[in-house]
């Protein structure tokens, strides 16, 4: 079956992708791509259109109270609204859990990486948060973005210089630089 990873994020996009957020919220990758040949990469990537579920998907998945069924789910992700897929004005909340495997046939990105790289990179103008949990860790990890940086290489996580933050050690930061191409 395989271990899962719970992902969700909080961030302002630019007002010109307001209708690429909106095809992505709904789960029409293939009008998204067709408009926005820039996600051809991202979409190509195995398991990649599972980021973000839908909003229809997140109605499927709740149950009678609400709760967002994930099969990673730390705190409280399932009862958490506020990260539920949505667009509000400029603001674009997103949420899913999947299995973030790496993808041998494109360079083994994996699906979230390849989302903060192509899609995250593009269209957002301002970072509130963004967070991944895999059981493994034990606890959420909250990513803080300082500069973007053009492409990923080969073996590199993010194709940003990051601060890797975890909320159960939050003395202990980890940056990871990663150089410009």
């Amino acid at each position: 079956m395989g271990d899962y990873t719970a992902f969700r994020g909080k961030v302002i996009i630019k007002e010109e992708y307001k209708e690429l957020v909106e095809l992505i919220n709904s789960g029409d990758w293939e009008e998204a791509v067709d408009t926005y040949s820039f996600l051809k990469e991202y979409y190509d990537i195995k398991r990649s259109t599972l980021i973000p579920f839908s909003k229809e998907d997140i109605q499927e998945m709740c149950n009678e109270e609400g709760e967002l069924y994930l099969q990673a789910n730390p705190l409280d992700w399932e009862v958490d609204r506020t990260y539920f897929t949505n667009l509000i004005g400029l603001e674009w909340t997103f949420i899913t859990c999947i299995k973030n495997y790496a993808d041998k046939n494109h360079n083994n990105k994996t699906p979230i990486q390849s989302f903060i790289d192509v899609v995250i990179s593009e269209v957002v103008i301002e970072i509130i948060k963004i967070q991944e949990y895999y059981p493994e860790d034990g606890t959420p990890v909250e990513y803080k973005f300082e500069n973007v940086v053009a492409k990923t290489n080969k073996k590199a996580f993010f194709s940003r210089i990051f601060t890797r933050k975890s909320k159960k050690n939050a003395d202990k930061i980890k940056v990871k630089k990663i150089p410009r191409k």
